[in-house]
């Protein structure tokens, strides 16, 4: 078989949950693209293995395969996925030094300030964002909103001053927005 081949192998591999598969195909494979990378780190990311991501892109790195952000960003999502938001806060701080973050970099990272119902952390990255001149979107606030909703017994007033700059920053609510809140006032 053919790189081609092998790339369409290891990526059918991830997605059927043979992560080991993936992993073995690659080491045979004659060249890997980004494509091949990113399979791999998704592959790490199903098994939640943060230590295998990060080898997957220090593999990357070393190969002079050119890394996009997006590259990054599977990583981080392994990293978030894994609950490890230590080594993802670092990871984006690596990111931001070399220039490779989007808002989506912004977002996984918030994914993570919502699952340990940070809104303290999550309302700090939602500054930093902006002061990168990365603008906020519908997932962005959503993430603050979930975040409010979800701690200690959820913090309403936070969520409704969310939505607020959410609608004032030209953000509309939309239905995950709305989701979000009717869950939260079931709990109630």
């Amino acid at each position: 078989p053919d790189s081609m081949m092998y790339g369409c192998l290891m990526k059918f591999s991830v997605e059927c949950g043979r992560t080991q598969l993936s992993q073995k195909l690659s080491e045979v494979a004659p060249s890997l693209d980004i494509q091949n990378y990113m399979s791999l780190i998704r592959a790490a990311g199903r098994d939640r293995d943060v230590d295998r991501a990060f080898a997957v892109l220090n593999r990357l790195k070393a190969s002079g395969v050119h890394i996009d952000v997006a590259a990054f960003n599977c990583v981080l999502d392994v990293c978030v996925s894994a609950g490890d938001m230590d080594r993802a806060r670092a990871l984006v701080k690596d990111m931001r030094a070399s220039k490779h973050v989007d808002v989506i970099t912004y977002n996984t990272l918030l994914k993570g300030y919502t699952a340990k119902a940070d809104v303290r952390g999550a309302k700090e990255l939602l500054a930093e964002m902006s002061s990168l001149g990365l603008r906020p979107n519908d997932v962005s606030y959503n993430c603050l909103i979930n975040a409010a909703v979800s701690a200690g017994g959820g913090n309403f007033r936070e969520a409704w001053e969310t939505v607020e700059l959410m609608e004032q920053s030209g953000v509309s609510v939309d239905h995950y927005t709305l989701s979000i809140m009717m869950k939260a006032l079931k709990r109630v």
